[in-house]
């Protein structure tokens, strides 16, 4: 329960406020939400001190973390593929609250954002005490710390496609995956997100799509029993999630070679 809320003037100040039993909150979605995991006895609130712009230069997107998903959902700056994962938190209510860099920082297991990014190669420029530094999506999934200011996607045309697997729009998901094709480079980026794991980047779905042909979902779900192991839960087992993450994969780079988005 939140039994106090600490005022700050600037960003740097919420850096230094910070302790045990105190998270930064912004749209409150995460923190005020029925079964969050987050029980915080106190919140910074950073809303107002946040970015908020889209922008678009050339083919570079920039995407203020404190800008909401549905201001992200209305964007005309921003990609296809991004704004429909913004869309899939199906309640408005929410959208026009919870935060993109909230989304980000929450790390949820069913987080469709966070796919798309890392399948984007985003990078997240954020606030640590030594001043601002710009990290990768997947490296700060994995070592968060500090206040995300902006993520950037360097080349928004670059050919992306995604997939969310529920039996409804609210209820649990089984699977996010997301894939990518950096034109630039000529590879591959593939993620997923699923119950225990969070969001991970599958650089060994890459590596197989990097082959000639797309591998069949069979291949892919082989593959994901030594490397991709899921927690089971009400939407599904194990290796219902592999055979998903196979099915899935597959028809995301059929997509991007049969449309080129």
């Amino acid at each position: 329960m939140i039994r106090e809320i600490i005022p700050v003037s600037s960003l740097e100040d919420a850096l230094d406020a910070i302790h045990d039993g105190t998270c930064l909150i912004a749209g409150g979605t995460e923190v005020n939400r029925l079964g969050s995991p987050r029980e915080n006895d106190a919140v910074i609130p950073i809303d107002r001190l946040l970015p908020r712009e889209i922008i678009r230069e050339g083919r570079r997107l920039t995407i203020g973390a404190g800008c909401t998903l549905q201001d992200l959902c209305d964007s005309t700056e921003a990609p296809v593929v991004i704004r429909s994962a913004a869309k899939r938190a199906a309640s408005r209510t929410l959208r026009t609250m919870a935060t993109v860099g909230g989304n980000i920082a929450s790390r949820r297991d069913d987080s469709y954002l966070n796919a798309v990014l890392t399948s984007y190669g985003a990078i997240l420029t954020v606030l640590k005490t030594e001043g601002a530094r710009r990290v990768e999506i997947e490296e700060y999934l994995l070592h968060p710390q500090g206040i995300i200011l902006e993520a950037t996607v360097s080349d928004v045309t670059m050919p992306a496609a995604f997939r969310r697997i529920s039996r409804s729009s609210q209820g649990p998901c089984a699977l996010v995956c997301a894939v990518g094709y950096d034109l630039a480079a000529q590879r591959w980026r593939a993620a997923a997100s699923a119950t225990s794991l969070g969001t991970q980047r599958l650089f060994w779905v890459e590596a197989l799509l990097q082959e000639p042909q797309i591998p069949e979902a069979e291949a892919i779900t082989r593959a994901a029993g030594g490397e991709w192991s899921p927690a089971p839960d009400v939407a599904g087992s194990r290796e219902y999630k592999q055979y998903l993450l196979g099915v899935c994969i597959r028809e995301c780079a059929e997509e991007i070679r049969r449309t080129g988005s």
